[in-house]
């Protein structure tokens, strides 16, 4: 059975078509267009923001919990195991919905602008999103970003992560997720929130150095 949100979205806005996914993708970037009102609008952005949150219990990874195993390629090409990184970095693996649409943008940014500082406290930063390789790689050049970026079009790793939801998984997206892998291959940090980049990248950025400094 759906949840509610859904139910009472559908009843209420059964008339509505919004024009693309990607208005439901980032909520900052939702503009009522002159052919909706702001009742629609305000409908459409309860909608997202019920679902952004409707994960089924127990699927998000705590801390404590060891990282599932992951073998990945980037859209660079570069192989990336988990098993790799084990006793030698950190690993920060952040799952966002699409590239190109406005938080996941600044997020990336985010990261961006943080990575030579976390890479100095052995970090390794690793983003997820189910986007192809080659549209990685136009994200990727546009953004300046210079870490690695894996195309899950399958979202097999976002399942094993949890960074899966009722409407994400409709739109064939990931939800929005930050984790934060320590030197043990254990979950040190757990990120959410959709509708906030800075939450992220900012949360990243205090806990490895909480972990540097307990080195």
């Amino acid at each position: 059975m759906r949840p509610s949100c859904i139910r009472s979205f559908a009843r209420s806005d059964r008339s509505e078509r919004w024009t693309s996914k990607s208005e439901v993708l980032d909520a900052g970037s939702l503009t009522p267009s002159k052919a909706r009102g702001p009742q629609s609008f305000v409908a459409l952005n309860r909608f997202v923001k019920c679902y952004a949150h409707s994960k089924v219990n127990g699927m998000v990874l705590r801390v404590g919990q060891k990282a599932p195993a992951f073998d990945v390629v980037s859209s660079d090409g570069r192989r990336l195991k988990l098993g790799d990184f084990l006793g030698n970095k950190n690993v920060v693996l952040y799952f966002y919905p699409r590239d190109f649409t406005s938080v996941c943008t600044k997020e990336a940014c985010g990261f961006r602008d943080i990575h030579e500082d976390l890479a100095a406290l052995d970090t390794e930063i690793i983003g997820v999103s189910a986007d192809s390789k080659e549209s990685h790689q136009k994200f990727a050049e546009k953004y300046k970003v210079s870490f690695d970026l894996v195309a899950d079009e399958n979202r097999e790793l976002a399942k094993a992560y949890g960074a899966t939801s009722f409407l994400h998984d409709r739109l064939g997206v990931t939800t929005r997720i930050t984790y934060v892998i320590d030197k043990k291959g254990e979950i040190a940090g757990v990120f959410t929130g959709e509708f906030s980049a800075n939450k992220h990248t900012d949360g990243v950025r205090d806990l490895v150095r909480r972990l540097a400094a307990a080195d």
